[in-house]
């Protein structure tokens, strides 16, 4: 797989999971989500994260471009927490 085809692949694969966090986030937030909902579907979104990024990471080690900053909103602290993890992860 060419260097800058991964690249893009892999950018694709952070911006969706990135757009997935913030809509479960503004759901949460809209149907106020017990503390311990959010903590369970953000562990378990950040279990299937870490597995594509793995599956990912082994087609090609090639280095991802930065992720787009995310916009600045009030969110539950384990919604932040894994959006901060998915902008800045580099390839595993």
């Amino acid at each position: 797989m060419a260097k800058r085809c991964h690249s893009d692949i892999t950018e694709i694969v952070k911006n969706a999971f990135r757009d997935i966090v913030i809509c479960l986030g503004g759901i949460f937030l809209l149907h106020r989500v017990s503390n311990d909902a959010i903590y369970s579907i953000s562990n378990a979104v950040e279990e299937i994260y870490n597995a594509t990024m793995k599956k990912l990471a082994k087609l090609n080690s090639a280095d991802v471009k930065k992720a787009v900053e995310n916009k600045k909103i009030d969110m539950h602290p384990a919604i932040e927490k894994l959006l901060e993890k998915i902008v800045r992860q580099k390839d595993v």
